[in-house]
């Protein structure tokens, strides 16, 4: 097989800029590798969009709420694990151009997408800060004394704490739901199974039934667990599907 033409694809920017102490030379952080993006109907995940960006949600065209969308899985960029193949010589753009044939097929068989690790995310649905360009970006980090890479979203950030102390990982997952819910309406990924969100919904309600059967509990105990299961029950049964 040829190596693809990925490698000159240009290069990926930073999620946002690097925030760190004045006396820190390095952000503090364990490399991870490339990856593209899996989304399933049937792997799905409650996304709470209530405090969203009016901008995003605008794009998106959703009102702020509760809502059911198909849950992000980083596939790395590594050979022989799930599928994936490279050739020799291969460096992480080539296998994420010409090293997922056989994983794509079968998450296609699923109703499902491996989005392209290029595809480019809309300015409404990036952090103040995140340059425009990719879903997977990368950040030099040192870990252990030695210098890597770390590739990650536009809504992740490294947040150095301390020299000498790992970097704090702080996520924005409503924007990533925002820009998710884009995709599930302009048809490029799959909208969460009916099936699998009716699961869900009976799962979370069983879950109260459970809390009011434990008698044995202090009356105040049982109340506030039983009080829990409900606005997690509660919550589950609002939301809503996103539709194409």
């Amino acid at each position: 097989m040829p190596v693809p033409q990925s490698h000159s694809a240009p290069p990926l920017p930073s999620p946002i800029p690097m925030q760190r102490p004045a006396s820190s030379v390095a952000v503090q952080a364990k490399p991870t590798p490339a990856f593209r993006l899996r989304f399933l109907p049937t792997v799905i995940g409650l996304f709470d969009l209530i405090g969203a960006p009016e901008d995003a949600l605008d794009a998106a065209g959703l009102k702020a709420g509760l809502y059911w969308l198909p849950e992000p899985y980083q596939m790395g960029a590594v050979s022989g694990v799930l599928g994936v193949r490279a050739e020799d010589g291969w460096g992480a753009a080539e296998i994420l151009a010409g090293g997922y044939g056989e994983p794509e097929a079968e998450i296609r068989a699923q109703g499902g997408v491996l989005l392209d690790a290029w595809h480019e995310v809309a300015p409404p649905f990036l952090p103040a800060g995140a340059a425009p360009g990719p879903v997977l970006r990368e950040q030099a980090v040192t870990y252990q004394g030695q210098s890597g890479r770390r590739y990650m979203t536009p809504w992740e950030r490294l947040d150095a704490v301390a020299p000498g102390r790992a970097a704090r990982v702080v996520f924005d997952r409503a924007l990533m739901g925002c820009w998710i819910a884009q995709l599930v309406r302009s048809g490029v990924v799959p909208e969460a199974h009916p099936a699998i969100v009716a699961e869900k919904r009976a799962g979370a309600a069983e879950r109260v039934e459970r809390k009011l059967a434990e008698v044995n509990l202090p009356t105040d105990v049982r109340e506030r667990r039983v009080g829990r299961a409900t606005e997690y029950a509660n919550q589950r049964a609002a939301a809503e599907i996103v539709h194409v």
